[in-house]
């Protein structure tokens, strides 16, 4: 059961009438706005920094237990590309440093439609690739990722990092086999989450190494905009609907055909990617977003756990400190990151069990998703 705060929460959101997006500008003012009356996490620090040519903030939690040096987390905040920013997801970003006990990296990537794609796509891969490998993948921004199935046809990214210590990445598992980052994780939330992803898969394609964990917050991964959820979830979901979905990836895509990969990591090859944490709330018209997210990088090798939480609305997250739902959200993911950070001399995971406190683990698939396969799903 949601916890009372959440259900007045709720209550707010479904009291609001009218389109669920307008335009860019109101829709940044409307967000900002919002976020200003979301409590205060304990008391963090921000340092501006620039990654890879792209405006970011370092922010980090204070306390007694400083974060450890060389462990950090890169987080790609959510807006539908058109909205969002560093002072609306920077409360999260700093829940997220205490929880993981790292500094986390927000990057302050371009938006649309002042800055359509490949823009984002372009930012993240190049805040990514400088923490990674110590430079921007040698492929040109314009590149095309392979499609599921295709072949990566960029060369392998060379020089070393100067922010990472001798012994900071992992040996490839096999063969080919890309070699993480294990001192580095990426978080994204809705649109981040869908950065998060296709930026991982493109450094892959071009060999670079990749980070050690990925965790995606209710990402937007498909923004051709064919989920079903979009119709089973669109009487409960009070946040957004298909028609404002819809004026986002346009406004994004700007044309492009919204099946790319770097648009729409759905599509994307995923071989390769590291372990990934997916949270999605049951009553989002985005779930399928996730739950096929959670498929294909199943179906591609890749562990995975699917984290869907009964009756939450899209970022529920961002409200912790308010309900006990974002919290408990954001502990999942500290101890799920606190074990894939952490050095370790054997493979940490085997199958879907990503993280050992979530035991309640079982496949259940609903009469109005029955066409969507369900890889293993936690229930909070």
């Amino acid at each position: 059961m949601p916890s009372p705060g959440f259900k007045t929460l709720r209550t707010v959101f479904r009291a609001r009438t009218g389109n669920r997006f307008t335009d860019p500008v109101t829709s940044r003012r409307e967000l900002e706005e919002f976020v200003r009356i979301l409590p205060e996490p304990d008391p963090y620090r921000t340092e501006p920094v620039a990654v890879g040519g792209v405006a970011c903030e370092w922010v980090t939690a204070d306390g007694p237990e400083e974060p450890a040096s060389s462990r950090a987390l890169v987080f790609f905040h959510g807006g539908g590309y058109v909205s969002g920013s560093l002072a609306s997801h920077r409360a999260l970003a700093a829940r997220l440093a205490r929880a993981v006990g790292a500094r986390v990296l927000q990057v302050d990537y371009r938006r649309a439609p002042e800055h359509p794609f490949p823009a984002a796509f372009d930012d993240a891969r190049a805040v990514l690739g400088s923490l990674l490998e110590g430079g921007t993948s040698s492929a040109p921004s314009g590149s095309p990722l392979p499609k599921a199935g295709g072949t990566p046809d960029a060369a392998p990214a060379s020089g070393a990092s100067a922010i990472r210590a001798a012994g900071d990445l992992d040996e490839a598992g096999s063969i080919g086999a890309p070699r993480r980052m294990k001192t580095i994780a990426v978080v994204g939330d809705s649109a981040g989450g869908g950065l998060a992803v296709a930026a991982a898969a493109a450094l892959r394609a071009s060999g670079c190494p990749l980070p050690a964990a990925l965790v995606c917050l209710s990402p937007w991964t498909d923004l051709a905009c064919t989920g079903e959820s979009l119709e089973t979830r669109a009487a409960a979901d009070p946040l957004f609907d298909r028609p404002a979905l819809e004026r986002m990836a346009a406004l994004y895509a700007a044309g492009a055909d919204r099946t790319d990969p770097r648009i729409s990591p759905l599509y994307a090859d995923l071989h390769g990617l590291p372990p990934t944490l997916i949270q999605v709330g049951d009553a989002e018209v985005l779930r399928s977003d996730s739950t096929r997210l959670a498929e294909r990088l199943e179906q591609s090798g890749v562990p995975v756990g699917l984290d869907v939480w009964p009756e939450m609305v899209h970022g529920w997250q961002l409200f912790a400190g308010m309900v006990p739902e974002g919290d408990e959200a954001i502990e999942r993911i500290g101890r799920f990151l606190r074990a894939e950070l952490a050095p370790r001399p054997a493979p940490r995971l085997d199958g879907l069990d990503l993280d050992p406190d979530l035991e309640r683990v079982r496949d259940r698939g609903r009469d109005d998703d029955r066409d969507i396969p369900h890889p293993r799903e936690t229930d909070p």
